[in-house]
């Protein structure tokens, strides 16, 4: 299945426009000789915005958290005393901010930095005073402090009280489209609403606590959100999942069918709903079920998840001649009656298409395209999407690009590069238009665009831009780093890879290590690698057993090591 979660996920509705609120003013302060381990940090919001203290707030270093010692509307104290804390840790800190207008509010993270040369020195703790909830303006909203926080122990609890299924949003802190859930979904009271009939629980996918929970559902991409209930042996059993973003409308429907389905078997559950069924069974990997549940199919529109179940269980599938006709002609079958297709049908067919197996045969090259060319004229001229998915213009046309590089025809990956860098520009500027500006998933992709294109000052622009306004976020200086290295600016791919590796977080800290190792062998310090890499390893806590992609990450990087490792004593 074609994943698209880097690009479009992150797409904000032109109704449903996200505030650009500026970061809170932070003052630091450090303990003198009698509390040296001592810190303090002290934030208020923007100019016309005030604190929701009746939400969550936090500021906090890997494990350890600050104590709120004193707050108000117009101020946050949090203090701690650790020996984990030095002049160099970066601290986050987390509130909701809400305009004086009354019109939203929203959560709020920042970066701060503890740096003695510029704190305030203090000489005692600050005074932990017993905290009241001042009057703060009334604006009504319905936050994500509607959810059980990481807690599962607690939320089946809950839900084993109440005969309540439960909503579990697998999410990762590092995630926009994850975010756009808490911005644009959770906090509406029409979500409350729906939200009544289920007990709420948010997992990070990088804390270990979700591990168990994610290996047992088989989480892949991010978001995504689970309903489930407990079965007669207070089991978790999936009743429905969603995968991606969905706006506000669209995903409450689905909560509603599903609530009220929840008592069904999986077959009334899913009745009418068999090829939406088949693609989440696929991204699960289950493929002996989506070839049992196909067994007895004609229609091509279903018999093509069976044969991509077939060929990802058997790389042998396709030659046996018996079984490459029957593939054929569902191909062809699904082509010669294209419009009266789903567009998730489409979708699967070109992904199963995308391969020299296939392109280098022209007709089932021009039968991919011809598939995009439909897609195409299902994009809503409201929204830019294509309808029921979450494609746009810009991703069909990278799609008809990654055809191209499949077959490795360069002068046709060229001409469509520049297609899709156009189709982008228009997509980047509609929605700049209805006030959602520097969509980041979509310039993160623009600007990769723009370096393959060789327009590198253009891009090195739009990376500063987004560097400069997130800065302590490891997103585009990863990014920066891949173009920094294609063109062999080794200290600046340096500089942004240690950046990436100290801001990331979670299975990204995974990925940002191995970018920096590829640096480091290419800047000639392979025997500083190796030792920054094994020492990386030896600290890194991986869970034993579970099918999460944690392991993946750490397989990925022991390979790298381990080819360097060879190639250092090759030369001895």
């Amino acid at each position: 299945m074609i994943h698209f979660v880097s690009t479009l996920f992150l797409v904000v509705s032109a109704f449903a426009v996200e505030p650009n609120i500026q970061d809170f003013k932070s003052q630091v302060y450090h303990g003198d000789g009698k509390h040296p381990q001592l810190w303090a940090i002290e934030v208020s919001p923007p100019v016309e915005h005030h604190f929701n203290l009746e939400a969550p707030r936090t500021a906090k270093f890997e494990k350890s958290t600050f104590e709120a010692v004193q707050e108000s509307p117009e101020k946050i104290l949090f203090q701690l005393e650790s020996q984990s804390l030095h002049s160099g840790v970066m601290v986050e800190v987390s509130a909701f901010v809400c305009d004086s207008k009354k019109t939203y509010c929203l959560k709020k993270k920042m970066n701060v930095l503890l740096d003695e040369k510029n704190s305030k020195v203090i000489s005692e703790k600050f005074s932990n005073l017993k905290l009241t909830k001042p009057k703060v303006p009334s604006v009504k909203t319905n936050q994500t402090e509607l959810f059980i926080d990481n807690d599962i122990v607690k939320a089946i609890a809950e839900s084993k009280k109440s005969k309540k299924p439960l909503l579990i949003d697998f999410y990762g802190i590092w995630c926009p489209p994850c975010n756009l859930y808490d911005e644009t979904v959770f906090n509406t009271p029409a979500f409350a609403k729906v939200a009544k009939n289920f007990v709420l629980l948010k997992l990070d996918v990088d804390d270990e606590k979700s591990f168990e929970l994610k290996s047992k559902f088989k989480i892949g991409g991010y978001p995504t959100l689970l309903i489930a209930k407990l079965n007669e042996k207070d089991s978790l059993e999936e009743i429905e999942r969603v995968v991606g973003y969905l706006p506000l409308q669209e995903f409450n429907q689905k909560l509603t069918k599903a609530y009220q389905h929840r008592n069904d078997s999986q077959e009334l559950r899913w009745k009418d709903r068999l090829e939406e069924f088949l693609s989440i069974q696929l991204e699960q990997k289950n493929y002996n079920e989506v070839i049992q549940l196909t067994e007895t199919a004609k229609d091509a529109k279903v018999l093509i998840y069976r044969w991509i179940a077939e060929n990802k269980k058997n790389v042998n599938f396709l030659k046996d001649p018996k079984n490459l006709t029957l593939v054929e002609n569902s191909i062809k079958e699904i082509a010669n009656n294209i419009e009266s297709k789903s567009s998730d049908t489409l979708v699967q067919t070109i992904d199963f298409l995308n391969d020299e197996f296939w392109l280098k045969q022209d007709q089932y090259f021009k039968i991919a395209n011809s598939f995009i060319d439909q897609l195409l004229k299902r994009i809503d001229p409201k929204t830019k999407f294509v309808k029921g998915t979450e494609l746009t213009a810009a991703d069909l046309d990278s799609i008809r690009m990654d055809l191209a590089e499949t077959i490795n025809n360069e002068k046709l990956v060229i001409d469509l590069r520049k297609k899709v860098i156009g189709s982008y520009e228009k997509l980047i500027s509609f929605f700049d238009s209805h006030g959602s500006k520097d969509l980041r998933s979509m310039n993160l992709e623009y600007g990769f665009l723009l370096w393959k294109d060789g327009r590198i000052e253009e891009a090195k622009k739009l990376y500063d831009h987004f560097i400069k306004k997130y800065p302590a976020e490891f997103t585009f200086y990863f990014a920066a780093t891949k173009m920094y290295l294609g063109i062999k600016d080794y200290t600046k791919a340096r500089e942004y890879a240690e950046k990436a590796l100290n801001f990331s977080y979670g299975d990204n800290r995974i990925r940002s290590m191995e970018r920096l190792i590829t640096v480091m062998v290419e800047q000639g310090e392979k025997k500083e690698a190796l030792m920054r890499g094994n020492e990386f390893l030896k600290n890194l806590k991986i869970p034993e057993g579970l099918n999460v992609r944690t392991t993946r990450y750490v397989e990925s990087l022991k390979k790298l090591l381990a080819k360097i490792e060879k190639e250092n004593e090759g030369k001895k």
